[in-house]
């Protein structure tokens, strides 16, 4: 059995509201303004109050080519992930010479080598530890990474999972697309980790029970990236929530089915906060209470979404609240290029 021991978290400084982006879009989209009224439409509609940033908003519309953004990645990434991760580890009680692996998720500057390099520098990671950096997970690494974790044998005992993405990197700003706007209405800047463990820490922690991955047929236009030569550019299609809608209940019930449980045996349910039309359909199809799936909401309305480090931002908001009783069930979704539906099936110990 592997346990998420700890989360810890890191963001930018720099925090941007509503009237602060809408400033910098105004000169984005000062030739344009029937796509601002509808970048103004979705801001507003995010439900995201202010969101971390590297950089301000004024900066981001200004970025330059690749080369720019992979400078900017390479200096400041480090920064938050570096925190993040020495975060869980001390609040998991594990040192960083006892790290057997390393899992790092982002898909916001595919630099080479990964940050998981530089990350063991800083943080002083044995030389062997085994490293598994990915770039293509997008919004679904954190869940993703959690499953990985979950799935090494007895002999790596202690993991890292750790994601950083500086998503402002990924703005565009000469596409005037949907999926541009709403990205540049919804995405953050931050970085996330969980340590996991085969040994059972004291206090309060998760049981890592089970993990699936779903790809939906025919579904790489739905998420991803369309790369050009100015670098990567958003692709969200507005279609996204109905395979959600289609296919989670019977894809969760039967998750659930292999150990004798019920969508009514999980009282607590941790959502990637994609979008706040997302969560609606998922609380919705799943019948549940606001309270029960809290965390996804207040993340987004608090952050906003940093792609797949949001998932261990909902965690470590769960796991500081006060309602987790020991024995709870609780269950992870997360939405990935692909389409990817990642499970994740937990309970809390103490």
């Amino acid at each position: 059995m592997k346990y998420l021991c700890a989360l810890g978290s890191a963001l930018p400084e720099f925090r941007a509201d509503k009237a602060r982006v809408l400033e910098a879009a105004r000169v984005w989209l000062a030739d344009s303004p029937g796509q601002f009224a509808l970048f103004e439409r979705y801001l507003h509609s995010s439900q995201t109050k202010a969101r971390p940033f590297i950089i301000p908003p004024e900066e981001i519309v200004a970025l330059g080519g690749p080369e720019a953004r992979a400078a900017v990645y390479e200096e400041q990434a480090i920064e938050l992930a570096a925190p993040a991760a020495a975060m869980a580890l001390q609040r998991a009680g594990i040192a960083a010479e006892e790290v057997d692996a390393l899992i790092f998720s982002s898909c916001s500057c595919p630099v080479i080598p990964a940050l998981d390099t530089q990350l063991i520098d800083r943080l002083k990671l044995k030389r062997d530890v085994i490293r598994i950096p990915s770039y293509q997970f997008g919004c679904a690494g954190g869940v993703i990474g959690l499953g990985l974790a979950r799935n090494f044998d007895r002999q790596v005992q202690n993991i890292l999972v750790v994601s950083c993405e500086i998503n402002s990197l990924v703005f565009q700003f000469s596409n005037r697309s949907a999926s541009n706007l709403v990205g540049a209405a919804i995405f953050a800047d931050g970085a996330a980790a969980a340590a996991v463990s085969c040994n059972k820490p004291r206090g309060r922690s998760l049981a890592l029970i089970d993990h699936q991955s779903f790809l939906v047929p025919d579904s790489r236009h739905l998420m991803g990236y369309d790369i050009k030569d100015s670098g990567p550019h958003l692709r969200l299609d507005k279609a996204l929530p109905a395979p959600l809608a289609e296919l989670a209940p019977d894809l969760v019930g039967n998750f659930l089915s292999r150990h004798g449980l019920t969508v009514s045996d999980v009282p607590w349910w941790l959502f990637h906060p994609g979008g706040s039309k997302i969560l609606t359909v998922l609380n919705q199809i799943f019948a549940l209470k606001n309270s029960q799936s809290s965390w996804s909401d207040q993340v987004l309305h608090e952050i906003g979404n940093v792609s797949s480090a949001t998932i261990l931002m909902v965690a470590e908001k769960f796991m500081q609240s006060a309602v987790p009783q020991d024995d709870d069930i609780v269950i992870f979704l997360g939405v990935g290029p692909g389409l990817t539906i990642e499970l994740l099936l937990a309970r809390v110990q103490r």
